[in-house]
């Protein structure tokens, strides 16, 4: 395992293979809701759609939790049907809460209608839970354009949206234009994902890591607005 010199007080972990890194990740990911659990009898963490969460979430699905004490939300949901295969709700529930432990545990998705349109911020505000002060716990993925969560790159809004200071807890964006699909999307804004006790950042593949190790302009690279996160890399 290497960790390489990165910006912002982020630390790189290299693993051989996926299964090896969805281990680590699982194991993070206990120890830190774990430690939060005994600490104020609960946990809060923000979960990301995709495929990489498909390999580590069953792992974590099954470590010994209480389950009861979790609450999870999602960095960005796609505006699209609950049952639509796109939804990532639907991919969380599908691999995650529909084991026994897992189903116990708190869920908060950022839609609830079966057409989510790009009209429904007020609604989409209401559906996002107060929680504690922090998040115990962000697990991230990132695109090949270096987006995380649906803050893409050049979008309309992400001067705003990447703004740490920005009082707004969650955004509606555009279609992206590098990433499909190519549909609106809900999304968490910058400063409410890094009020996290813990963020890791969960990449596979060259060109991901030499995508991360190059970016350095958030309005280009999203990823870049990351600080003081543990990343989880593998081929």
């Amino acid at each position: 395992m290497s960790q390489p010199t990165m910006p912002n007080g982020n630390r790189f972990l290299s693993y051989s293979d996926i299964g090896t890194m969805a281990a680590a990740v699982a194991c993070a990911s206990y120890e830190t809701l774990a430690s939060a659990i005994a600490q104020r009898q609960q946990a809060w963490a923000v979960l990301s759609g995709g495929s990489t969460p498909a390999h580590y979430l069953p792992l974590l699905a099954r470590q010994p939790l209480d389950w009861s004490a979790l609450h999870f939300v999602l960095a960005d949901e796609r505006l699209v049907p609950q049952d639509s295969p796109d939804a990532n709700a639907k991919m969380l529930r599908a691999i995650f809460f529909g084991l026994p432990g897992p189903n116990g545990s708190t869920f908060h998705p950022l839609t609830q209608s079966e057409k989510p349109t790009t009209t429904d911020l007020d609604r989409i505000r209401t559906l996002l839970p107060r929680k504690p002060a922090r998040y115990d716990l962000v697990l991230l993925g990132m695109g090949e354009d270096g987006h995380i969560a649906s803050l893409f790159p050049n979008a309309p809004q992400l001067a705003a949206l990447l703004n740490p200071t920005n009082g707004e807890r969650i955004a509606l964006v555009p279609p992206p234009t590098t990433a499909m699909p190519a549909v609106a999307r809900a999304t968490l804004t910058l400063a409410e994902l890094s009020n996290a006790s813990r963020i890791i950042l969960v990449i596979q593949g060259e060109s991901k890591r030499i995508r991360l190790m190059e970016a350095t302009d958030p309005m280009r690279t999203p990823v870049a607005a990351l600080q003081h996160i543990d990343v989880f890399w593998c081929p």
